[in-house]
C-alpha cells in the first residue's frame, strides 16, 4: 500500500508541474501526502524533508500549495497524536528511529574497544553489554533493539542529551568502527549489489486470530518454476540489478543529472521524495539489503523514467501536458 500511495504522490507532483495546481491536483496531493506520512514512519520524514524543495519548486503557486502542505502536516500530527492515542495504537519507540546510531555504539562495545567506566555504565543502563558480542548482527539492527527493549528503553528516551554526547565521543575516538557499522547496515541501498536473498513467502504466518491460508498454485511444476525464478537473478548477468536497491539509487542520480543536462532542473522535484526516502534508509536502516524498504522507489521508477525522458520535450500549443496526455 505504501508503494502505491508513494507512486500516486509522485504522479500528483508530475501533474502539478505539467498542468498547474487545480482542485483535482490539490485533492490528490493532500490524500496521497497524508497516506505517505501515515503508512510508514520514514514516509513521514521523507515528506517533511521534501517540503522546502516542493515549496520552492512550485513557488509560483505558493498560495495554493502552502495551505495544502500545512493541512497535510496538521492532519498527520493529529492522527499520529490524539487519534492514535485515543485508540491505544502503539507508536514506534525511540530505538526504532535510532537503528544506525545504536548499532554503531553497540559495535564499538561488542568489539572490545577501550571504554571509560562512565561510558561502560552508560551503555549498560540501556543494554546488556556482556551479551553484545553474541547478539550483535553486522547486517541487522533488530537484535540490538531487542536487547534495549528488554533492558530499560525508557532511560534512553529520558536522557537524550547524555546519549548524544556519548555517541559523539565514541564516534570521535572510533570513526572507522562507526563507518563499518554504517556500511554493513546500509551498503545495499547505495551500492549496486543484489543484497539479501529474495524469499518467496506465501500463506499466513501462525497467529493468535486463527487465520489460515493456502496457496492457489500447487504442484511440483509450480514449485520448480518458483525456485528457478527466484534464483534467476543470481545467474543471468545484469538481471540481478533489477533486485538491487542500490542500482535504483544510482538510477535516480543519473535521471536527476539527465534533467539538469536537458535544462529542466525543476523536474528533479518529482524525484525528490524518492531521494529523501533513500536518505532515511541511510540514517535509520534496520536491515541491510531488504528489498521491501526500497520497494516504493522501485515501484515508482517508471514515473521517474518518464519524468527524465520528457525533460525538455516540447509541450502543446497551450504549453501544458499532463500525465494522461503523455
Amino acid at each position: 500500500m505504501f508503494a502505491g500511495v508513494f507512486l500516486l504522490f509522485g504522479l500528483t507532483l508530475f501533474e502539478m508541474q505539467n498542468t498547474g495546481i487545480h482542485g483535482r491536483e490539490l485533492f490528490f496531493y493532500i490524500l496521497s501526502g497524508c497516506l505517505v506520512c501515515l503508512l510508514r514512519s520514514n514516509g513521514w520524514y521523507a515528506f517533511l524533508g521534501s517540503v522546502p524543495f516542493l515549496l520552492y519548486g512550485y513557488r509560483r503557486e505558493m498560495k495554493k500549495l502552502l495551505p495544502a502542505t500545512v493541512l497535510v502536516i496538521g492532519l498527520v500530527l493529529c492522527i499520529r497524536g490524539p487519534v492514535m492515542d485515543a485508540f491505544h495504537v502503539t507508536q514506534p519507540d525511540l530505538a526504532e528511529f535510532l537503528s544506525v546510531p545504536l548499532q554503531q555504539v553497540a559495535r564499538v562495545a561488542a568489539s572490545g574497544r577501550e571504554l571509560t567506566p562512565e561510558e561502560t555504565e552508560q551503555i549498560g543502563r540501556v543494554m546488556d553489554t556482556e551479551a553484545l558480542p553474541e547478539v550483535v548482527d553486522r547486517y541487522c539492527a533488530d537484535p540490538v533493539k531487542r536487547l534495549i527493549r528488554t533492558k530499560d528503553p525508557a532511560y534512553l528516551e529520558t536522557h537524550p542529551e547524555e546519549y548524544r554526547e556519548l555517541y559523539i565521543r565514541l564516534g570521535y575516538r572510533y570513526p572507522a568502527e562507526y563507518f563499518q557499522a554504517w556500511k554493513d547496515l546500509t551498503s545495499a541501498y547505495w551500492y549496486p549489489e543484489t543484497g539479501r536473498e529474495i524469499i518467496f513467502n506465501e500463506g499466513i504466518a501462525e497467529n493468535e486470530f486463527g487465520l489460515e491460508g493456502s496457496s492457489l498454485f500447487r504442484g511440483p511444476f509450480y514449485l520448480k518454476l518458483k525456485e528457478i525464478f527466484f534464483k534467476l537473478y543470481r545467474i543471468v548477468p545484469g538481471y540481478g540489478l533489477l533486485f538491487s536497491p542500490g542500482a535504483y539509487t544510482w538510477l535516480l542520480i543519473v535521471l536527476g543529472g539527465f534533467c539538469l543536462a536537458r535544462g529542466r532542473a525543476e523536474r528533479i522535484v518529482v524525484l525528490l521524495p524518492a531521494c529523501m526516502l533513500v536518505f532515511t534508509l541511510m540514517l535509520a536502516s534496520p536491515l541491510n539489503g531488504e528489498l521491501r524498504y526500497a520497494y516504493a522507489v522501485i515501484f515508482s521508477m517508471p514515473l521517474y523514467l518518464l519524468t527524465a525522458g520528457t525533460a525538455g520535450q516540447n509541450t502543446d500549443s497551450n504549453g501544458k501536458r499532463g500525465i494522461y496526455d503523455i
